[in-house]
C-alpha cells in the first residue's frame, strides 16, 4: 500500500490546536448495492458531491502509516436507530470512505451548508471495509480495516489443484 499522507500532513491533522476547521465526512457503502450512507461530523446538514451528509458525530481516528494493514475502530452513535438499521440492510463487506475538508470551503451561514467552489479534501482515506460490526440500541461500533489482499477471500476463482498445478508441485 502506498504511503499517501505526508508526515507534516499527519502532525497538522492530529496536533492540539489548530488554525484551521477540520470536518470530517464519512461515507459508508454497499459493494454489492447502490445503497449508502452520509455522515458528517458537525451540527449541521451538508451538502457535497450532490450527496445530503447528515450530521452525526462520529469517533475515527486516522489511519496509521505502518507496514501492517491498517486498522482504526468506528464508533457512531445509533440516534433515531437510523443509522445502525441501515448498515443492518447493506450486505457484508460495508465499504468506506472518510474525507476531511477544510470548513473554508463552505458557506457556513447556509442550511444545509453547501461548498463553495469544487473544494478538495485535505485528507482521503477509501477503500476502506468496515468489519465485526456491532449495532445495538445507543451505537454502532466496528473494526475498520484497509485491504488486506492476502486474506480477503475472492468468489470468483480459487486456486485448486485441479485449476492450477503448477502452484502445487
Amino acid at each position: 500500500m502506498s504511503r499517501s499522507v505526508p508526515l507534516s500532513l499527519m502532525q497538522e491533522l492530529t496536533k492540539v490546536s489548530q488554525d484551521a476547521v477540520i470536518i470530517p465526512f464519512l461515507t459508508f457503502s454497499s459493494l454489492e448495492t447502490a445503497e449508502s450512507i452520509y455522515l458528517v461530523a458537525d451540527g449541521a446538514q451538508y451538502i457535497l458531491d450532490g450527496n445530503t451528509f447528515e450530521p452525526i458525530p462520529f469517533d475515527f481516528a486516522l489511519l496509521p502509516d505502518t507496514d501492517a494493514t491498517p486498522e482504526v475502530q468506528l464508533s457512531v452513535p445509533n440516534i433515531d436507530r437510523v443509522v445502525g438499521d441501515k448498515i443492518r440492510q447493506i450486505l457484508e463487506p460495508v465499504s468506506l470512505r472518510l474525507e476531511l475538508y477544510d470548513a473554508d470551503d463552505f458557506d457556513l451561514t447556509t442550511d444545509p451548508r453547501t461548498a463553495i467552489g469544487t473544494p478538495s479534501p485535505i485528507y482521503t482515506a477509501s477503500e476502506l471495509l468496515l468489519r465485526d460490526v456491532t449495532v445495538d440500541a445507543f451505537q454502532v461500533t466496528g473494526t475498520v480495516k484497509g485491504w488486506d489482499i492476502r486474506g480477503e477471500y475472492s468468489t470468483k476463482l480459487r486456486a485448486t489443484q485441479d485449476r492450477f498445478p503448477a502452484l502445487y508441485r
